[in-house]
């Protein structure tokens, strides 16, 4: 019987003494591939969270500019010269369609400013390129304004969308959609609109 200990206890020994068993490393290597597996989709998600930040923070920087643009424009908006200023501020101030107020004025100044010859009724999209800091990746903003269509006529609907180049809408009727990096809305009054009575 002392035999038989003694040999249980050597054979016993002998196995602590082996290493890990192959299914012991298995599952060792199994757990490291998944922890490194983790790890990794968890950088490039974060780096897609950062990208994406990045985007959305440039195209917020680039619908403020031109939102201040025009809102500079509209501080100090000029009523045409040809016209005693009398005379053209009390006709825009009692305007009978959209056309005569205050908004249109801004919007076409505006257009006329930027070199754009598309004047009047017209509330097509203007497209301006912009280039991102990060990678020289070219977007696109669409600034489409609208003047007020009800009395006083003195409200300039501005609404924006920041596209990557090529993805943006085609039909100028739809130019808020889901392809869009950010959208913005504003509406500014020009200032000489207080004047009026």
């Amino acid at each position: 019987m002392d035999k038989l200990i003694l040999a249980l206890s050597l054979r016993q020994k002998k196995r602590m003494e082996q290493g890990f068993t192959l299914v012991e490393v298995l599952v060792g290597v199994l757990l490291t591939l998944t922890f490194v597996g983790i790890s990794t989709q968890a950088f490039v998600v974060s780096a897609m969270f950062k990208v994406r930040g990045q985007e959305l923070s440039e195209a917020t920087t680039w619908m403020q500019q031109d939102a201040e643009n025009i809102r500079f424009e509209a501080s100090r908006l000029n009523i045409s010269s040809g016209v005693p200023q009398e005379t053209e501020h009390s006709n825009r101030c009692s305007a009978g369609n959209a056309a005569a107020g205050y908004a249109d004025l801004l919007r076409d100044d505006i257009l006329i400013k930027e070199g754009d010859s598309e004047t009047g009724d017209s509330v097509s999209p203007q497209d301006l390129d912009r280039e991102s800091a990060m990678g020289q990746r070219p977007y696109v903003l669409r600034r489409v304004m609208s003047p007020a269509t009800t009395a006083p006529f003195n409200v300039l609907s501005v609404s924006y969308a920041v596209y990557a180049e090529g993805e943006e809408p085609i039909d100028d009727t739809d130019t808020m959609d889901a392809a869009a990096i950010a959208t913005s809305y504003s509406e500014i009054i020009p200032n000489a609109s207080f004047a009026c009575e």
